[in-house]
Parts: C-alpha cells; structure tokens; sequence
C-alpha cells in the first residue's frame, strides 16, 4: 500500500527544509473491495503544505487493492501512515 501512496505524494521537501522534524500521521479506514472511506488527521504537522499534500496522495489513491487473497476477512481496516519530509511509512 505505502508505494502506492508514495507514487501519488507531489511533496518537494526543499519546501519545509527549515522543519525536518514535522510529521503529519493520517488514519484511513479502507473498505474490503479497496476504497478509502475515511481519512482523518491523527496528528498534524502545523505545516498546512505537507498536511494537505499528504491527505491529497491518500485520497488519490482510492482505491487501494482489494483484500482479495491478502488473509483479511474484515469488512474494513483503519490503518495509519506517518509522513515526514524524508518519506512515509506506515504506523499500524
């Protein structure tokens, strides 16, 4: 999931060089057949450019895969991801 995120993130870090510490955690609840039905900020950064832009590349990229054969049998999933200057990872 997180490269498919990362291929809709348009973020330039020159842009916030002066805070390489910020982070901005997202937390999407994504449904079985892939679409993303929620996003919310955990935490933001205070810096309203990679807020914006890191809630942009996760709605870009609805829909995610399907469950499919992936071993989830839940409905939907919540899941978190951290985005900072240096990049994404996926919290839980």
């Amino acid at each position: 999931i997180v490269p498919i995120i990362e291929k809709n993130w348009s973020f330039s870090p020159t842009l916030v060089k002066d805070k390489p510490d910020m982070e901005v955690i997202l937390e999407v609840t994504i449904q079985s057949n892939g679409e993303i039905s929620d996003i919310k900020f955990a935490r933001k950064s205070g810096d309203n450019y990679l807020d914006e832009s890191a809630y942009r590349a996760i709605a870009k990229s609805s829909p995610l895969p399907a469950f499919g054969s992936s071993g989830i049998k839940e409905r939907s999933i919540t899941m978190q991801f951290r985005f900072t200057p240096k990049g994404l990872k996926r919290q839980r």
